[in-house]
Parts: C-alpha cells; sequence; structure tokens
C-alpha cells in the first residue's frame, strides 16, 4: 500500500509533522536565540510560553529559568516568577540578577521575611541601589481629610474632619501604624466632637502567615440642645348617655434633652492572616467596651385635647396636661464581643484585583448581629488602583480594617463608595475617594444621607 503513495504526498506529511513537534526538533542555540530575542524586545507574554514549551521538551539551564522569571514579574505573576527564579538559582547559585528579581517577586507578593532574606544575600553595590530599609522608625505618613455634606441640615448638619497616621518598621515584617483623627458634626439634637486613635500591630512569618493586633481608643462628647414635638391623633368608642359615644383625643407630645453626654470606648482585636495561592484568608476577633457618662434633663410634656361626642352633638370639651422630667445621671458600660472572618480572591492569574468581603458576628445585650462588608479593589493603570465597597450596618457599633476603622455610632448606616489612588513615585501617593451614606439617627428617629468627599497624602521615607 506504502507503495500507491506519491512520494510528494510522503514528503508533506513528514514536514506536517516536523512542524507540529514545534521544539522537539529545535536545538539548544535556536531556543536560546529566540528566547534571547524576546527577552531584549520586552514580549513578555511570548517569552514565557516559548520557555515554559522548551522546558517540556526537557532544556533546562540558568539562562532559561532567568528569562522567564523576568517575564513572569513583568506580566504581574510573581508567585510563578520566584519559582522560575528559584529553578535559576539551583543553575546558578551566585546569580545577583535572580536574586535581585527573586528579592521584588517576594517583596510584591508581601512576603518581606523572605524578601529580606534574599536582599542581605546580595552584594553591598547591588542593596544600594534598592530602596528597601530592613528598619525604618519613620517609614510612612499618610494626611487625610474630609467633609460629609448633609441633605437636611435641620436633622443632621456637615461632618468635618481630619487626621494623621504615621508607620514604623522594627524589624523586617515586624510594622507597627498608629493614627489620630478628629471629627465634629452639628445636629438637631446637640454639638457633638470625637477624638479617635488606633494602633495595629503586624508580624509576618516566612510561611505566608501574618499575626496582628488591633487597638482603637475612642472619646465622644455631645453637648444636648434639643427641643421636638410632634401630634397623635386617637379615636376610640366610650359609652356615653342614651348610647354610644366617641372619644378623639389630639395629643401635642413636646420633648426636650439639655445637658452633657460623654462616651469613651476601647476596641481591642487579635487576627491572623494567611496569604496563600491567589487567597487570603483573616480569622480575627474582638470586644469592644463603652462607658457613658450621662449628664442631661429629659422632659416629656402631653397637652391632650380631648372631644367627646355623639354625632354632631358635643357632650364634652377639655385639656388635660401631663408630663414628667427625669435627670440622667446614671453610669453605665455596655460590650460588644465581634467575631468574624476576613476573605479575598485573586480574580485571574496576576495580583491585580481581590474580590472579598468582611464577614463579623455580633453579640450584645443579649441579641447577635450578622454583618457582611464586601469590596472588591485592584489595578486600573500601571500608576493607578481602585476600590469599591459597601457597608450596612444595624443600630450597634461596628469595627474594620483590623480595628483601624470602628463604627461607634448606634444609628443605622447604608454606606457605598469607592476611591482611587495614585503613585506618583516610590514616595508619594495620592488618593481620594466618594462615599453616599444613609443615616437613621435613633435619637432623633429621622432619617438624613451625607455625600462624604475626601482626600489622602501618603508620603513615604
Amino acid at each position: 500500500m506504502h507503495r500507491l503513495i506519491p512520494p510528494y504526498i510522503r514528503i508533506a506529511c513528514c514536514l506536517l509533522l516536523m512542524a507540529q513537534s514545534g521544539f522537539a526538533q529545535m536545538t539548544y542555540r535556536q531556543v536560546d536565540s529566540t528566547t534571547y530575542q524576546q527577552y531584549v524586545h520586552a514580549q513578555w507574554k511570548d517569552l514565557a510560553r516559548t520557555v515554559e514549551d522548551a522546558k517540556e521538551q526537557g532544556f533546562n539551564y540558568y539562562y532559561l529559568n532567568l528569562r522567564l522569571g523576568i517575564a513572569y514579574y513583568y506580566s504581574g505573576d510573581y508567585s510563578k516568577s520566584a519559582k522560575a527564579l528559584n529553578d535559576a538559582l539551583e543553575n546558578n547559585s551566585t546569580s545577583s540578577i535572580a536574586r535581585q528579581y527573586l528579592f521584588w517577586s517576594y517583596w510584591m507578593q508581601g512576603d518581606e521575611r523572605l524578601a529580606h532574606d534574599m536582599y542581605t544575600s546580595l552584594p553591598d553595590s547591588v542593596q544600594r541601589k534598592i530602596y528597601y530599609h530592613p528598619k525604618h522608625i519613620m517609614d510612612q505618613l499618610s494626611l487625610i481629610g474630609g467633609i460629609k455634606i448633609s441633605n437636611q441640615p435641620d436633622t443632621a448638619g456637615n461632618i468635618t474632619y481630619g487626621g494623621i497616621s504615621l508607620q514604623h518598621k522594627f524589624a523586617p515584617g515586624l510594622k507597627l501604624e498608629h493614627g489620630y483623627m478628629y471629627s465634629k458634626q452639628t445636629q438637631v439634637w446637640g454639638h457633638f466632637t470625637q477624638h479617635d486613635y488606633y494602633a495595629t500591630m503586624r508580624y509576618a512569618l516566612r510561611n505566608g502567615i501574618t499575626l496582628g493586633s488591633g487597638l482603637h481608643l475612642v472619646q465622644y462628647e455631645s453637648m444636648l440642645d434639643f427641643e421636638g414635638g410632634r401630634i397623635i391623633h386617637v379615636s376610640q368608642k366610650v359609652p356615653g348617655p342614651g348610647g354610644p359615644a366617641m372619644r378623639e383625643s389630639t395629643i401635642f407630645r413636646s420633648y426636650e434633652y439639655k445637658g452633657d453626654f460623654k462616651e469613651q470606648g476601647a476596641y481591642g482585636e487579635l487576627n491572623v492572616e494567611w496569604k496563600r495561592n491567589g487567597m487570603i484568608i483573616r480569622p480575627h476577633a474582638g470586644g469592644y467596651r463603652t462607658y457613658t457618662y450621662p449628664a442631661y434633663t429629659e422632659r416629656h410634656t402631653d397637652s391632650i385635647h380631648v372631644v367627646l361626642h355623639q354625632g354632631m352633638m358635643v357632650l364634652n370639651d377639655f385639656v388635660e396636661l401631663q408630663g414628667d422630667t427625669t435627670k440622667h445621671t446614671k453610669r453605665f458600660k455596655t460590650d460588644v464581643w465581634q467575631a468574624g472572618v476576613s476573605g479575598f480572591l485573586e480574580l485571574g492569574d496576576r495580583s491585580d484585583w481581590w474580590i472579598g468581603a468582611d464577614i463579623n458576628y455580633l453579640y450584645l445585650s443579649g441579641e447577635s448581629h450578622l454583618n457582611i462588608a464586601p469590596s472588591v479593589s485592584g489595578k486600573l493603570t500601571s500608576h493607578l488602583y481602585g476600590e469599591l465597597f459597601y457597608i450596612h450596618k444595624g443600630y450597634y457599633p461596628l469595627a474594620l480594617l483590623g480595628g483601624q476603622q470602628l463604627l461607634n455610632a448606634y444609628d443605622g448606616l447604608d454606606r457605598v463608595g469607592f476611591s482611587a489612588q495614585w503613585k506618583a513615585n516610590d514616595h508619594l501617593s495620592l488618593r481620594a475617594g466618594y462615599q453616599h451614606e444613609s443615616v437613621f439617627d435613633i435619637l432623633s428617629e429621622r432619617h438624613y444621607q451625607l455625600e462624604h468627599f475626601f482626600f489622602q497624602t501618603l508620603i513615604r521615607f
């Protein structure tokens, strides 16, 4: 049968098989020349594909693994980059280029302990070219300010605030961040000021695990000067002369709160973060205790206009006055327990976008609440990062971000917002954002909305 196949068809089939086998027919020189040209022209995706195909055919040498590691690094896949660069070091353990890129791959993955180990193995001449400080007492400074514009100034005025935070690095993987914030607002029931201080400590281990703790202190002071009222109509049937009658009551209820109201609180948290294979899991548990110091007077007065009638005939028409006064001076404390997990999943093969949520279970005053705060964040351009998030909170306090953020008010809250951060250079980043908030004030029993704008400057030293 083979003799029946024309010779030109046999030649065509052989050429087709050779084309399909790809690198199986290429020599070391062809592989090295092709990958070198792709490296020189920064064709990172093509270079990674070419090297992976070559490695499947048994090619394994220093420059091949080094180029693969660099290709994955500039493609943003730092995990694969680290693996290829470690293979390159097995081929050539003295390579400072492989160690330098491996340092940055570990650094970009957030594994500073391994990055520090690689940094110390670099020659002094290379270390001086890298902007890295194993110990940096003043590592970062942040300044933030914002305004929340109210749509109901008669119910609640604008909120203005400003703050400062510092970050210190005492050792590789050991960081302390702490900050202070001051805020104030004029509301229908009075004026309040609040002072916040937080501190978070993080210690990164070499196995992708980071131990953390958080502390948040708050001092709230309010001068109550609230007068309000409402009208209530009540109708009921009552016995009357000659048959049933109707009692129509119109209640003019007025109330006022005057005096001072102070509250001091402290939130503490422990957490463990585990980062591996495109996932971040951070279980956490904490508690929030507040001490309340009331010193105000509450007065209620009801003026009741009563009309008793049968049909169109008025049987009686009179006014009753009722009222009471209560002085609130008893101090008390409140405990809130909070536990949960923060989970984030990497979208795609690169560490550019993450989606997840901060899930918390709270227990206070015999009641439990489940709270879920979702968010998505990632890289918009090479120097621009963005974040979108949503928070819903009932009539309870809530701590987020390891204790950095404490929503200590018992008001109901719905908040949706986004922010963008632009990295100007290695030392300066600028961040701005917008949030829309819907608030239900439990004291005045009124709804209002806030349009929140903020700006932040971050300086690395």
